[in-house]
């Protein structure tokens, strides 16, 4: 049997709210799953919390700083 009737299966057998969080969880699967396709992460400064060096540093200090 393939995943996907397994799948369908326990869709088949769930309660509605379960089938809720599932496709929440499906669509954060696949939006994350096209995101590192796309290498599309952008780092991630908090403008309020950061400080005036940190928004202005070039990519590569930030990961080093970040540790």
């Amino acid at each position: 049997m393939t995943i996907k009737k397994i799948l369908l299966q326990e869709i088949e057998s769930s309660p509605e709210s379960l089938l809720e969080e599932t496709l929440d969880f499906l669509r954060f699967l696949k939006t994350k799953q096209t995101a590192v396709k796309k290498d599309t992460h952008p780092p991630q400064i908090n403008p309020e919390t950061a400080s005036s060096d940190t928004i202005h540093q070039p990519e590569e200090n930030l990961t080093e700083n970040s540790q």
